[in-house]
């Protein structure tokens, strides 16, 4: 748990390692844009398709956390 604690502690210096690197484009690109697209489909679709839109979202919500923890625990490793 100290683990998740120090993460949040580093909150500020991993926004800034998020967007003063290419970390900032990939995140806009790879989770923002599609989400936010996901989002406003998501009333419109077909059951299929807001199933398929639902599981995307679910992973991407995994992926975001994932990599929040990662670049998290480089900075409580880097003794930032």
């Amino acid at each position: 748990m100290w683990f998740l604690a120090r993460i949040v502690s580093f909150w500020p210096a991993f926004l800034e390692v998020m967007f003063s690197t290419c970390l900032g484009d990939l995140f806009v690109c790879g989770v923002l844009l599609p989400v936010s697209l996901a989002l406003v489909l998501l009333p419109f679709a077909q059951s299929r398709v807001r199933r398929a839109l639902l599981v995307f979202l679910f992973f991407t919500a995994w992926g975001f956390a994932l990599l929040v923890l990662a670049v998290g625990g480089l900075l409580v490793v880097g003794g930032r």
